[in-house]
């Protein structure tokens, strides 16, 4: 395990390196790129960025990362860094728990139940679940509360801005949730189901033993790698649209911060973004292998 654990950090420390120069190499093409009479060659711009990603890498090192600009002067990208990350955190870790209860236990039940019509309900609602854009469904959400507003006066929440209280959480921690929802509810149903109709399923019926004991002993844990599979694809859905819920209700977190320094041109700024961003993914890719690992001792033999 140590040695597996040890190739994936190395793996990560490459793959940081390539987010660093990538980004500079990005950004720096959008800021020369603005003359098209004096468009800039691709190689002398990965040059530049190349020489720039090498002495942020050194810099952040040694635990500088630099100042950006605002209204108010310059700020150190630090402080913003842990005030923006430990908002993003919060409303990740809360729509992950969220959706992780009700998504796996909806599966389960759904492929439990002896009604037929649930099945089938439920997944044509997961399908929509899926499909429905996260822009979209927050702008839903805003204008179905400013309806609400409007013909009742009186608030239910708050459709966008900063805080730890119901009323911010509420929104986009539900649009965070939705899709990993639907997603892990249509995966726990689907191999749960599967698994309940395997020989070895019938045999322990067969035995005299009972239903829950066949279900949390033999079936649940059949099931496990799929299941935590289907949490990370879950985890990077949330991460993916992180930007877009927090620019539409106005979240202080890592994506409003990055699109921010995209549209304003800091590379100061958007690189350490980046590069958490990438972090944060690959940290949790990681742990789930490990969750893998041990949930599963077939897979421990794998390099």
């Amino acid at each position: 395990m140590l040695r597996f654990v040890s190739q994936r950090l190395f793996l990560i420390v490459i793959v940081l390196l390539t987010i660093n120069f990538a980004v500079h190499w990005g950004m720096l093409m959008n800021q020369r790129g603005g003359d098209p009479e004096n468009f800039p060659s691709a190689w002398e711009v990965a040059s530049e960025a190349l020489t720039q990603s090498r002495a942020f890498a050194g810099k952040a090192l040694r635990g500088d990362l630099g100042t950006y600009e605002t209204n108010f002067g310059e700020l150190q990208v630090r402080d913003m860094l842990r005030q923006s990350f430990f908002a993003s955190m919060g409303l990740l870790l809360l729509a992950a728990i969220i959706s992780g209860l009700v998504g796996i236990l909806l599966g389960i039940f759904v492929a439990l139940t002896r009604f037929r019509a649930i099945p089938f309900t439920v997944l044509a609602t997961t399908i929509v679940g899926i499909s429905v854009p996260s822009f979209f469904a927050a702008m839903l959400l805003q204008q179905f509360i400013i309806f609400y507003f409007r013909e009742y006066d009186r608030r239910l929440l708050s459709v966008a801005g900063f805080g730890w209280d119901y009323q911010h959480l509420v929104l986009p921690v539900l649009v965070l949730a939705a899709r990993p929802i639907a997603y892990l509810m249509r995966t726990t149903y689907i191999v749960l189901q599967r698994t309940m109709q395997e020989d070895y399923i019938r045999t322990a019926y067969s035995k005299g033993l009972g239903r829950r004991y066949v279900v949390n002993v033999h079936a649940l844990r059949n099931v496990a790698v799929p299941i935590l599979t289907a949490v990370g694809v879950s985890w990077r859905f949330s991460l993916g649209i992180l930007p877009v819920v927090e620019y539409m209700f106005a979240w202080h977190g890592l994506g409003l911060r990055m699109l921010q320094g995209i549209q304003s041109g800091q590379i100061s700024m958007v690189v350490p973004l980046a590069l958490v961003f990438g972090l944060t993914l690959l940290l949790g890719n990681l742990l789930l292998d490990v969750l893998y690992r041990l949930v599963d001792p077939r897979l421990r033999e794998v390099p």
